[in-house]
């Protein structure tokens, strides 16, 4: 009787220990998981990283929860750029499913203060957004105005 039990015990203590063990190996963290902060892993599903550089030294870092429709401008104005700046660069960095980093640029429009409307990407869940200050002026915008057409002409 004694060794049926032992028997029995042991069964149970091996079912209960299979039940537990799931068999599946953990998944280390791919590259694509990473953000392009320099390996930090990316934000949970739903959010995009927003990083604002400006004057200062640090960049200000700040998490962005998605809506139905949430575009490069959005993320523009929730960082808090037009208030603080005249004109912006931003960039979206997205991770491709082969695992690298994407950088589209987006072009700002000084007139209407806004991302022109063919650069305002809608944003994935894991992008990477990039703001920075615009240090240029009206003058250089005519400068480029001017050279332009002649840098085209002087490539010919």
């Amino acid at each position: 009787m004694d060794a049926v039990r032992r028997s029995t015990c042991g069964w149970i203590v091996l079912g209960v220990i299979a039940a537990l063990e799931t068999g599946c190996a953990p998944i280390p963290l791919s590259k694509a998981s990473l953000s392009a902060a320099g390996g930090t892993p990316a934000p949970p599903r739903g959010t995009v990283v927003v990083e604002l550089h400006g004057g200062g030294k640090n960049p200000k870092i700040l998490e962005m929860p998605l809506g139905e429709s949430t575009h490069v401008q959005d993320a523009v104005v929730h960082s808090g750029a037009l208030r603080k700046f005249r004109r912006v660069h931003a960039s979206v960095v997205r991770a491709t499913p082969e695992g690298r980093r994407h950088k589209m640029d987006c072009e700002f429009d000084v007139s209407s203060r806004r991302i022109k409307a063919e650069y305002d990407y809608a944003l994935m869940p894991g992008d990477y957004v990039i703001i920075r200050k615009d240090d240029t002026t009206m003058f250089d915008d005519m400068f480029h105005s001017f050279t332009g057409p002649m840098q085209r002409m002087a490539s010919r």
